[in-house]
């Protein structure tokens, strides 16, 4: 909550509550005037399930809510969320529930041994690195069904600070590969402007100050620094107020 500190703001939603399913169909009373819904665009993250594949060193696993589109209507799929103790006492990794759901899972990274014979062939290792078989694609975690739910999420979002008397806010928080120059345009933003919401990048703003700066060492867990979050504030300010 640095951002919302350096903002002056009293209350924050994050896009982050939101998936995590604390904003959707939700009633929370919010001081009106001062209510400021900031998101930063984890659209990547909606399509993940269990923390230990996107966090291997992580020191507190959890599963997370995973969102679907169902007859029209968002649907967390995964209630009642697995205990660290359930989600280890699994057998394989292949008998935890909804795992296909999960975007950071590739079957072929925990499948190697069924592979073994099949690498002593060069035609095969020229295959599968012209073709890596992790990047095949799933229909429940493709790019269209991510941007399909994202794009649901973000007017969920939208609608539930609304409805309690706050004024959204859509940002986009740049990574350190969106500052590098020539980066392609964030998959975020481009759900964003798919669905024609207002929105606000920092990211020509930021631009103009070092990485280094921006971001803590991935050692110690690599996001905003101090300066890179007062940085942030500062380039929203105008927007916020």
């Amino acid at each position: 909550m640095t951002l919302a500190g350096n903002l002056g703001h009293r209350c924050v939603r994050t896009y982050a509550s939101c998936l995590a399913g604390n904003r959707i169909g939700a009633k929370t009373r919010l001081i009106p005037e001062r209510d400021l819904g900031l998101g930063s665009l984890g659209v990547a993250r909606s399509m993940g399930v269990y923390s230990f594949l996107k966090f291997s060193d992580g020191e507190m696993p959890f599963t997370k809510p995973r969102f679907i589109i169902r007859s029209d209507e968002l649907q967390i799929i995964n209630r009642p969320f697995l205990s660290a103790r359930k989600m280890f006492s699994a057998g394989a990794i292949g008998e935890l529930p909804f795992i296909d759901y999960d975007r950071y899972y590739a079957p072929t990274e925990w499948d190697q041994p069924q592979w073994e014979l099949l690498h002593h062939f060069y035609m095969f290792r020229l295959l599968t690195s012209l073709h890596p078989l992790y990047k095949l694609d799933r229909p429940e975690t493709s790019l269209v069904e991510t941007e399909r739910i994202n794009r649901t999420l973000f007017l969920k979002f939208r609608q539930a600070v609304l409805e309690d008397g706050g004024r959204p806010l859509i940002v986009h928080l740049p990574t350190e590969v969106d500052l590098m120059e020539e980066a392609p345009e964030p998959f975020g933003v481009k759900v964003l402007k798919s669905i024609q919401m207002a929105h606000v990048d920092l990211t020509p703003c930021m631009k103009s100050f070092s990485v280094l700066e921006l971001f803590n060492a991935p050692e110690v867990g690599g996001h905003y620094s101090v300066k890179g979050n007062r940085v942030a504030a500062q380039c929203m300010l105008g927007d916020v107020k």
